[in-house]
């Protein structure tokens, strides 16, 4: 793998789109989770940042959650999986988002995810962009935890394009 951005300015963007689809009699909650990571590089923007040179540790698989494939009937979906990219409530943002000069989405993904208050969350594990030399551009891991409001965790390693 490349070294880690040195020099990477990388906006990021969450747009967690989550939108109730049902909600059972012990108190689960069913949302879908839409994340959108883009990046703007320019020559200014490489200039002007210096970003200490960072070896990534492997990741800890034991702990994460891997989502699996989406379905054909995105209804009968089930926890941590994948959404069709039609299902998609922010598709008309990302390619907003890739028409603007400078800017690259590295990573649109949405999946199912259920909440409730006795489930201890895991991490997920999220990865895209380029494959570079075996990794990926975006590779790490997002938590999401539900109380009263959505807080969000974000563990990842973004690897300057080559």
């Amino acid at each position: 793998m490349n070294t880690l951005s040195k020099r990477l300015i990388l906006s990021l963007l969450l747009i967690t789109a989550l939108f109730c689809t049902s909600a059972m009699a012990n108190n689960d909650r069913w949302y879908q989770v839409e994340l959108i990571i883009y990046s703007h590089i320019t020559p200014k923007n490489i200039a002007s940042e210096q970003w200490p040179v960072v070896i990534p540790t492997t990741l800890n698989s034991q702990n994460t959650v891997t989502l699996q494939p989406a379905t054909s009937a995105p209804k009968m979906a089930t926890n941590y999986q994948l959404v069709a990219r039609q299902y998609f409530a922010l598709n008309r943002e990302a390619k907003a988002i890739s028409r603007q000069p400078g800017y690259r989405v590295l990573l649109h993904t949405a999946w199912v995810q259920q909440f409730n208050s006795a489930q201890k969350t895991q991490p997920i594990h999220i990865y895209g962009g380029s494959n570079l030399q075996d990794d990926w551009q975006v590779n790490g891991t997002i938590t999401i935890r539900l109380s009263r409001y959505f807080n969000v965790q974000f563990n990842l390693y973004f690897a300057e394009p080559v």
